[in-house]
């Protein structure tokens, strides 16, 4: 059998085993012999509150009340082990442990810049940066009744630092020196320096870092390398948050409201209404994008333009975060550019770099590669709101240097003042004779991008080619300085530039044949003027109301246009998509609420949020 077909008859099997647990639209489905039914009378569902697993597991609970999440891949890797922070754990978190069993002290809308306590009600610094002390909210409780306290926090800094192989661990050792408990309701973290972004980083934003509080009085004693955190008789994993694991197999994992939830109890929060959450293997894309036009799934990561469109054409419930194409998806913190080895020549000459930069058409790339399903941009920020509001602090630079101007003879002009001439073919060459050569390489998603824009710089004289391989090797390149020319994203700012625009300090630069200090730094780019500023801008709490920080921006962006250590060509964005059949209230341009991201923490959010549209 092939691997399609194969493939194709996971998807199906794992459809045909949801329908046992769940209803299709209409009246509730029977409960499995022997479970003893769950329904109450007069069809409202039975509390869960000291039910086994096995008993919530057997209830039947309609389609409208359940809210089904694919997942690429034909099944669960994993699907019994539940430990956030062993090998994989981050995946496993991202998954579904971040919308379902744990939540975090503070959560980050990135449309509006805003931090919002959660398990946590507030935090201050100290005067230099090196201590935060944070008040934990009244009345939360884990999953099995027992009070969520400053232990806990302590426990899961301290043993996630203590364990070399843990997720984070790295990150804990370098920069958590202890963690004190004041009372069961106030910790204090004390850093090894000063940093007035580790709380936003660690502890907010919640993207790509995802630190889960763990219940000390179930982990204590076990080994956190191996123990797999998954029993469902015993109630594990043990968690916060208003849903627990009651079934789980290659083929589906089903998580039920815990109608005893902490926030509902307190009057902190509503319990969400969906009462059953199931998360499926949803195979390829094709299958993914099948089971979306379907209506069989509600939820699960973002599909291409193209297969969205189709998709929608047999649902029209579907929806993303634009309501109108082409460009429906949403930005992700990430931007696409032309990185450039600022370390050889002649790619070390900015007149060389403004030089490419005005051989590019922006909007002519984003059409020929992407079907205009994203923007060009200029600067390496997305934007994402807390973002924008500095970029506006920088208008008047943006109209100074006017980075988005394909003009060919602004090209010539920088060439032939740098020394080049053009050789019979009409190629640039260097005072030897040498040829300008840019063998472009490119990965995943940026591959579309290559040969437009390799033809756009022969057009200018540059000897241009776009070559693709396998990511891992090219990124080695970049990193170790053997590839000259490639098409990357570029992340980093979700609240400010600093993240981002600290990728060009020389601290992360190095000599060609080794390494660059970090993933998104590879520029090589060195400017001590530039360095300097960014070293007041790292010991400062970023604020756009700060006219002091405001004006450090101000300095280094401007260095930045006038060197141009990257061309950046367009934003990364992605078509995260939504079945509005059964649930309203998903995170859209006309709600921004959260970031649509599933992967992220705060989509815990959206979970709460949506209502039944009674469709089902």
């Amino acid at each position: 059998m092939s691997n399609r077909r194969l493939q194709r008859l996971s998807v199906v099997l794992s459809v045909l085993l949801i329908l046992a647990v769940v209803a299709g639209c209409g009246a509730p489905a029977a409960a499995p012999a022997g479970s003893g039914g769950g329904e109450a009378a007069g069809g409202e569902s039975a509390s869960t509150a000291g039910m086994s697993a096995a008993e919530s597991a057997a209830r039947s609970i309609p389609r409208g009340k359940t809210v089904i999440l694919q997942r690429a891949g034909n099944t669960i890797a994993d699907y019994n082990v539940m430990n956030p922070y062993s090998l994989g754990g981050l995946g496993r978190i991202r998954d579904t442990l971040n919308k379902t069993i744990y939540e975090f002290l503070f959560y980050y809308n990135h449309n509006d810049g805003t931090i919002e306590p959660w398990l946590a009600t507030g935090y201050e610094y100290n005067d230099t940066f090196d201590e935060i002390t944070i008040t934990l909210r009244e009345g939360v409780e884990w999953s099995d009744g027992e009070p969520f306290t400053a232990e806990d926090v302590k426990y899961t800094l301290e043993t996630i630092r203590a364990t070399d192989t843990l997720v984070f661990a790295a990150q804990m050792q370098e920069w958590v020196e202890d963690v004190e408990v004041i009372d069961d309701a106030t910790f204090k973290i004390v850093l090894t320096k000063p940093n007035p972004r580790w709380l936003f980083s660690f502890l907010a934003e919640n993207s790509e870092i995802n630190l889960a509080i763990l219940p000390k009085h179930i982990w204590e004693g076990q080994d956190p390398e191996t123990f797999s955190n998954f029993d469902l008789e015993q109630g594990w994993p043990v968690g916060t948050g208003p849903y627990r694991l009651v079934a789980a197999s290659e083929s589906q994992q089903v998580f039920d409201r815990r109608d005893d939830w902490w926030a509902a109890k307190s009057g902190f929060a509503e319990l969400p209404e969906i009462e059953r959450f199931i998360r499926i293997p949803g195979g390829d894309a094709a299958s993914a994008a099948r089971l979306f036009a379907q209506g069989e799934v509600d939820f699960g990561g973002p599909l291409g333009k193209g297969d969205f469109e189709a998709a929608r054409e047999r649902n029209p419930d579907l929806m993303a975060w634009h309501n109108e194409g082409p460009s429906w998806g949403t930005a992700d913190a990430c931007v696409y550019i032309l990185g450039l080895n600022t370390a050889v020549e002649p790619f070390n000459n900015p007149d060389v770099r403004w030089a490419i930069n005005h051989a590019i058409d922006r909007n002519q790339l984003v059409t020929l590669a992407y079907e205009n399903s994203t923007v060009p941009m200029v600067m390496p920020l997305s934007s994402f709101g807390g973002v924008l509001a500095y970029q506006d602090k920088i208008q008047d630079l943006l109209d100074q240097y006017q980075v988005d101007d394909p003009d060919l003879a602004k090209t010539e002009e920088l060439m032939t003042g740098a020394g080049f001439t053009k050789d019979g073919e009409g190629f640039w060459v260097d005072g030897s004779g040498n040829r300008v050569v840019m063998t472009i390489s490119t990965t995943g998603g940026r591959r579309p991008m290559g040969p437009p824009l390799a033809q756009q710089l022969r057009d200018a004289g540059f000897d241009a080619i776009a070559k693709h391989d396998e990511t891992g090797q090219i990124v080695n390149g970049i990193r170790d300085g053997s590839e000259h020319a490639w098409i990357e994203p570029h992340c980093g700012a979700a609240q400010e530039p600093f993240p981002t625009f600290s990728h060009f300090h020389s601290k992360f630069s190095a000599p060609i044949g080794q390494t660059t200090g970090y993933r998104w730094a590879n520029s090589r780019y060195e400017n001590p003027e530039y360095d300097a500023i960014l070293d007041a801008m790292e010991a400062m709490s970023p604020s756009v109301d700060d006219p002091e920080y405001v004006e450090l921006w101000h300095q280094a962006a401007d260095i930045w246009l006038r060197d141009l250590p990257e061309i950046v060509l367009a934003e990364e964005r992605h078509v995260w998509t939504f079945n509005a059949k059964c649930w309203t209230g998903w995170p859209n341009e006309d709600d921004p609420y959260i970031a649509p991201y599933d992967l992220w923490g705060a989509f815990l959010k959206a979970i709460l949020k949506l209502e039944s549209t009674g469709a089902c």
